[in-house]
């Protein structure tokens, strides 16, 4: 009978490890694969949000698809070849490159400011599409991690077609935020004169251990330590690499830090964490109150245009 109980509980411990692993598997591919499937819950309340600025989002998109453009590709430090529309304005020398967030594009995530970037400041810009996402190659989204070497790369690329005078601004809104972050802790060039980030999340651990308390209220382990164990096996990255609020330590160029306080994605903490942490003299945070996921700007334009200009003015000034 005690070892009919033993066989029984093994058979059981066998059975709960494999129903594990085949859940690890399913957020695996929900959260990291190209295909995958996940996508945030949308609230009325950020549908109201959008629905709000439908007119100006239509005007930037209808702008963005009738502008001439150049395609432009690199290749990774992994070998993936990457894509990005280059829209040149003017002589070329002032980008602003724009570094869209999780499963979404350029098109998606910039079409608010797209005419104030293009139309009124007279800025050229670099549309990404990240790896694993558009016409760029890849099967992995990193959260940050890989796509932080891919935006320095483009900015060397920028650099060595426009020359050593052009200056660049690194826009980010929610992942692509958190890789302009991540960014400005690798080797940069000079001229990258300034980060904007939107509503940018601290790491790949932080956002995903949030999501699974929140979401699906389940704790770290052992769910989020076979994940990793699984993205650092099949798409060599990991989640605690590096963060935010390390990579700006070594930063001293002006950032711009914006975030809503009504954000139910990414907490306003997580800004507020890398803000904190950046040893920028010339670092400003606007928390616009109310505002959803990337609402920011649609929320309070007048407040976040403003702070733009004047950013900008600062960083791309001749």
């Amino acid at each position: 009978m005690e070892k009919i109980l033993i066989w029984i509980a093994a058979a059981i411990l066998v059975l709960l490890g494999a129903a594990l692993w085949l859940v690890c598997r399913r957020l695996f591919g929900m959260a990291i694969l190209r295909d995958g499937n996940f996508t945030a819950d949308v609230t009325e309340d950020f549908k109201k949000q959008m629905d709000e600025s439908r007119d100006l989002i239509e005007r930037g998109r209808a702008l963005y698809d009738s502008l001439p453009y150049e395609n432009l590709y690199l290749t990774s430090f992994d070998g993936l070849r990457l894509h990005a529309r280059f829209y040149k304005n003017g002589d070329g020398k002032r980008v602003i490159l724009l570094s869209h967030g999780f499963r979404s594009s350029g098109r998606g995530d910039f079409a608010a400011v797209f005419p104030l970037y293009y139309e009124t400041l007279g800025c050229s810009l670099l549309v990404l599409d990240h790896r694993a996402h558009g016409e760029s190659e890849g099967k992995y989204i990193t959260y940050g991690i890989h796509e932080r070497f891919d935006i320095r790369d483009w900015a060397k690329l920028l650099t060595d077609r426009a020359g050593g005078d052009v200056k660049i601004v690194l826009d980010g809104i929610s992942m692509g935020a958190t890789a302009v972050l991540m960014a400005s802790g690798t080797d940069l060039p000079d001229t990258v004169t300034g980060v904007v980030a939107d509503c940018g999340f601290t790491s790949p651990w932080d956002i995903f251990s949030h999501i699974l308390h929140g979401t699906f209220h389940l704790g770290n382990f052992p769910i989020l330590y076979l994940v990793e164990h699984m993205a650092r096996r099949r798409a060599h990255f990991g989640f605690r690499e590096t963060t935010t609020v390390r990579a700006v330590q070594s930063w001293t160029k002006p950032v711009l830090f914006v975030h809503g306080t009504a954000d139910d994605f990414v907490p306003h903490e997580m800004t507020e964490a890398a803000y904190a942490a950046c040893p920028a003299a010339d670092r400003t945070l606007i928390l616009v109150e109310g505002a959803m996921h990337g609402c920011s700007y649609l929320r309070d334009r007048a407040r976040c245009e403003s702070a733009l200009r004047q950013f900008f003015a600062k960083v791309l000034e001749k």
